[in-house]
């Protein structure tokens, strides 16, 4: 739940967001977890393993370095 109510604040602020994963079964899993959680709808995001081109509210990367320049970030 943590990882869910940090990511929806941000994304209620407009602040950019970051979920440094391991490996891609941790990629699944977070991507699942914001499709399913809040209950009442989801958190946009999407997966990026190479430098974002435009803004991206909320991202699940693998990637070592930060692929949207976000200022907040959750590391798995």
């Amino acid at each position: 739940m943590r990882i869910v109510e940090t990511a929806r604040t941000h994304f209620l602020n407009r602040e950019p967001f970051l979920l440094f994963v391991e490996d891609e079964k941790a990629q699944r899993f977070a991507d699942e977890l914001l499709w399913k959680l809040p209950e009442t709808g989801f958190l946009p995001h999407q997966i990026l393993d190479e430098q974002a081109q435009e803004l991206v509210p909320i991202a699940i990367t693998k990637s070592k370095i930060n692929v949207t320049q976000a200022l907040f970030a959750f590391n798995l």
